[in-house]
């Protein structure tokens, strides 16, 4: 229902479903970790959705949504070769640091507690980013993974001079900061209030669906 809403072909690859079973009343959230599981079950819910990625596939399918970035580059006038090189400099550090996560934790958790769970990330962000597109007309945005400066500086030199986003570190702020752009904006919309755009509509056609739904973990409903 997700894909169809967001126009994916498949589920992508930072999406999961982890443990399957008969839903009528559903716990949403941005994050799920075991803490949440725990407060699903204790609600009485049969199943738990969240936005992020929770652990096995989805979690390692992280780097293959970022090179969704390069061709997002591209159609805004970035040559092919730099935005390529733009995309591994991102991809790179979100792949090496799934060496050291403990990326199926929670999804054991959810088998122990017999929980059915699964995520939706993509094709939410994707959702969200067509209402931002549609209300201001023209925009870059993040599905996925924060950009950092490189990215967000190369959209300046190519003629962008106003940027939507999630959230954006220090580093990358102060970096963009030095760069004494005049034209250049960079408005930050706040990552939970994102993300919650695409869900809020996921919700409304579970809840159309017949489905009971109770939201936390960061999800604000409108």
């Amino acid at each position: 229902m997700a894909n169809r809403l967001a126009h994916c072909a498949e589920t992508p690859a930072d999406s999961q479903l982890y443990l399957d079973g008969d839903v009528r009343r559903v716990y949403v959230g941005i994050d799920v970790d075991v803490g949440e599981l725990l407060l699903a079950q204790r609600l009485g819910v049969d199943g738990v959705i969240a936005h992020h990625p929770i652990g096995s596939r989805a979690r390692l399918g992280l780097p293959a949504v970022i090179q969704r970035h390069e061709a997002q580059m591209r159609a805004e006038g970035i040559p092919a070769g730099m935005a390529h090189e733009m995309m591994l400099a991102r991809q790179r550090p979100v792949a090496h640091a799934l060496h050291t996560a403990n990326y199926d934790r929670v999804v054991a958790a959810a088998q122990q507690l017999a929980m059915p769970m699964m995520n939706i990330h993509l094709a939410a962000d994707l959702i969200g980013r067509q209402f931002f597109i549609d209300f201001v007309g023209r925009v870059a945005g993040s599905a996925g993974s924060v950009l950092g400066a490189p990215v967000y500086r190369t959209y300046y030199e190519h003629g962008i001079d106003t940027i939507l986003a999630m959230l954006i570190d220090d580093r990358d702020l102060r970096e963009l900061e030095q760069l004494q752009r005049p034209k250049a904006n960079l408005v930050i919309i706040g990552h939970m209030p994102s993300d919650s755009i695409g869900m809020n509509r996921i919700i409304d056609a579970l809840e159309q669906q017949g489905l009971e739904v109770i939201v936390g973990s960061g999800v604000i409903r409108v």
